[in-house]
């Protein structure tokens, strides 16, 4: 009876350690299951707060002062260059040659030589223009209304020459002066008597 109680006994104990190794293999079988190589979740990063707009900077009273002064310089560069431009074109046009002050010359009805008494103001005329070296001198021929068309421009043309040869004689380059004869075509005056015919037979000058 004692045999049959210690064999029940065994195989009581041997049961319970099969139960106890199962459990263990269970155990094990699910530390290296799945879920097991699954990373570990991780919590979100909490949010940033969002970073405040940006804070103009205002300029400091030096800075302003210094962005004044440099406006102020600049404007007055710009009067002086218009100042000086201002100076640079009246100084031009001091120097540039006028040829409607050059003396006009007057003639004897028919005739296209120089009177005496014009000899002085065609000298100061060529002292004008060879003062101005660049300059393009027209020299005018006119006549009054008196005789055809054709003789009219031919001794408009004569009075002309003889002006410009005159003031070659006197020192001015040839290729400064220039002759037309425009005959009775552009009066001085439009009268129809000697007084204004005076004033139609006569070389002046114009600017090319």
């Amino acid at each position: 009876m004692k045999k049959k109680s210690n064999v029940i006994f065994t195989v009581f104990l041997a049961a319970a350690f099969a139960a106890g190794l199962g459990a263990c293999a269970s155990k094990q079988k699910a530390a290296t299951g799945p879920e097991a190589t699954r990373a570990p979740e991780t919590k979100p990063a909490p949010a940033q707060p969002m970073a405040q707009g940006t804070v103009e900077v205002q300029p400091s009273a030096q800075d302003m002062k210094r962005q004044q002064d440099e406006e102020a310089a600049r404007q007055q560069r710009i009067e002086l260059e218009k100042v000086r431009q201002e100076e640079a074109t009246k100084a031009a046009a001091a120097a540039a040659l006028s040829p409607e002050k050059l003396e006009t010359v007057y003639f004897d009805f028919d005739k296209y030589e120089i009177k005496e008494s014009y000899r002085v103001p065609l000298e100061h005329n060529a002292a004008s223009i060879k003062d101005h070296a660049d300059a393009k001198v027209v020299v005018e021929g006119h006549c009054d209304e008196r005789g055809t068309e054709e003789y009219n421009l031919a001794l408009g043309e004569r009075r002309a020459m003889a002006v410009k040869t005159f003031l070659v004689s006197l020192g001015v380059k040839e290729g400064q002066l220039y002759t037309i004869s425009y005959g009775e075509e552009r009066p001085a005056d439009t009268g129809h008597n000697e007084s204004a015919w005076s004033q139609n037979r006569r070389v002046q000058f114009s600017q090319e």
